[in-house]
């Protein structure tokens, strides 16, 4: 999980030193074909790819879609933004993702929980306040990602207990690769070859999104979800250090309280539904239920 916490970032901020030298589409070609190019033979390698129901299919189509809007979103955030407010951000997606729990899947939600997601979005408001002077209608563009990423996980929910998550990984790397390819084709997206010195850190962007999907999924097997999910907060304090190191930035007063009210937030949530796990008998959930535990694992880069 540290491995995950380390490598998410990381990516991000070599994303973001080359969102203003190459295109969107460039980014995502690299990021989306290495994926498929190192998952699709280790999944059949283990012999995991079986044939699909029409609703899994479905389910799987719309997670790639969804993956490719998300990463094309955050490579244009990315541009504009210094790397740790952005990531901050995308830390609403838990909440968003509780309530949609609630409307969707009929998910118990108590006025605790519901306290949580109302400071936590308070939170994100006091980090995009400082950027949205500078940075305009940008500066909510990780927001738009956290709820494409909180459509995406509830999907993943439906079907997490079905197929193994590297295969799922697999096939959303496919979907969206095949997305991308009939939008170039269509001309629907500009795919303007990159200078060759710029190759090593696209091929890194591809194996750092890829890697951080298998370190967390090697994680939740080894792990239960209520000691994973509170060390994904570790993701903030890495991106703080990269956007110092790489590019000088760091978070002003207005968006450090901010993003400790979403850490705080986040926090009380993991700890609200881990008390109520230890009341409960039976089997415990399935890492994949807790939407904290998964939040980073759906918008790695």
């Amino acid at each position: 999980m540290l491995g995950f916490c380390l490598m998410a970032p990381l990516g991000d901020g070599v994303v973001k030193s080359l969102a203003g030298s190459v295109s969107v589409s460039v980014l995502a070609l690299s990021r989306f074909g290495l994926q498929t190019g190192l998952l699709v033979p280790l999944t059949l390698m283990r012999g995991r790819f079986h044939r699909y129901t029409r609703r899994q299919g479905f389910i799987i189509a719309a997670r790639g879609i969804l993956h490719l809007s998300g990463i094309m979103l955050m490579v244009q955030a990315l541009d504009v933004l210094p790397l740790a407010d952005a990531i901050a951000i995308t830390f609403v997606m838990p909440f968003i993702v509780l309530i949609m729990g609630r409307f969707i899947l009929s998910e118990r939600i108590t006025r605790r929980q519901i306290l949580a997601c109302l400071i936590g979005f308070l939170g994100s408001l006091l980090i995009i306040q400082p950027s949205w002077g500078h940075h305009g209608w940008a500066s909510v563009l990780p927001f738009a990602v956290a709820v494409i990423y909180a459509v995406f996980l509830v999907l993943t929910r439906l079907i997490a207990h079905e197929i193994h998550p590297i295969e799922l990984q697999a096939s959303s790397g496919v979907v969206a690769l095949l997305a991308l390819l009939i939008m170039l084709a269509g001309g629907g997206s500009d795919l303007s070859l990159p200078p060759v010195h710029l190759l090593p850190p696209l091929i890194f962007v591809g194996i750092a999104g890829t890697l951080a999907h298998l370190l967390l999924s090697w994680a939740m097997q080894m792990a239960p979800a209520g000691t994973l999910a509170p060390l994904q907060y570790l993701e903030l304090p890495f991106a703080i250090l990269f956007g110092f190191l790489f590019f000088q930035d760091l978070p002003n007063l207005l968006a450090c309280l901010g993003i400790a009210m979403v850490v705080a937030a986040g926090l009380a949530i993991i700890w609200h539904e881990r008390a109520n796990a230890g009341r409960m008998t039976g089997p415990q959930p399935d890492a994949t239920d807790d939407p904290a535990a998964n939040t980073a694992a759906s918008k790695a880069p």
